[in-house]
């Protein structure tokens, strides 16, 4: 778990600096041992699918990476490959994705104490079994004036399939390449870290969310203190599909 404060470029640099030799470890096994050596995909291929991801991506996650850079022992461009981790198998279909995520919530006459309760069940490709030893419990204090946001996600991976902030508002991500990929868009999970420092509450989140088209087919889980609900993101469009 790292709690990271400051401009953009400084968590960067405290991020990488903490994790140095989990990153360098990572960019090893999961780049260049398993994606270019066990899968034989070429250099140029995780190139275009990570600066796809990359190029979209708001100054400040820029930023992060940059300072991870200065830090961690790896460029630049190891730290845009690493971060993409996620994306190779399902843009070269390398697996058949058995995972499939989900989330339940229940409150008021559905829980104990009648308070929220979530679950969330990340359940990814089974080929990232062998790198769940790098999932990480990251918290960006910016001193923007952003909420402060804990992502959980692989090292090195600046965007949120699960993350919460400090007003207690809550989001995961299940999704699938069913419907194929708009990477001219910017990445759904980008979007939810985005959503997380900007909003303090499920309603002020749900206009932001529903006024979103994914790069990929989603359904997004969301929570505070009061309410919980799910909203369906297709590539064309967004609806919100209340627990029931």
């Amino acid at each position: 778990m790292l709690e990271l404060s400051g401009n953009y470029r400084e968590m960067g640099r405290q991020y990488g600096a903490l994790l140095r030799e989990d990153l360098q470890a990572f960019y090893r096994e999961a780049v260049v041992g398993f994606f270019l050596g066990e899968k034989g995909m070429s250099l140029e291929e995780l190139k275009k699918t990570a600066f796809a991801v990359f190029g979209p991506y708001p100054l400040r996650y820029r930023d992060i990476l940059a300072g991870m850079a200065e830090t961690s022992g790896l460029d630049l461009e190891q730290h845009v490959l690493l971060n993409a981790v996620e994306w190779y198998p399902r843009i070269a279909h390398l697996s058949a994705g058995e995972g499939r995520c989900s989330g339940i919530a229940a409150w008021g006459p559905y829980s104990t104490d009648g308070r929220l309760v979530f679950g969330r069940n990340n359940d990814d490709d089974p080929l990232y079994r062998k790198f769940s030893k790098y999932l990480t419990t990251a918290i960006f204090k910016p001193e923007d004036g952003s909420l402060p946001t804990a992502v959980i996600n692989y090292a090195g991976a600046v965007y949120a399939p699960t993350g919460m902030n400090s007003r207690g508002l809550f989001a995961e991500m299940n999704a699938g390449p069913w419907m194929g990929f708009a990477l001219n868009r910017t990445s759904i999970f980008t979007e939810i870290f985005t959503w997380l420092q900007d909003f303090a509450s499920l309603p002020e989140m749900e206009k932001a969310i529903l006024s979103t088209l994914p790069n990929l087919a989603s359904i997004i889980n969301a929570a505070d203190s009061e309410s919980a609900a799910s909203f369906e993101l297709s590539l064309q469009d967004s609806r919100r599909v209340d627990f029931g």
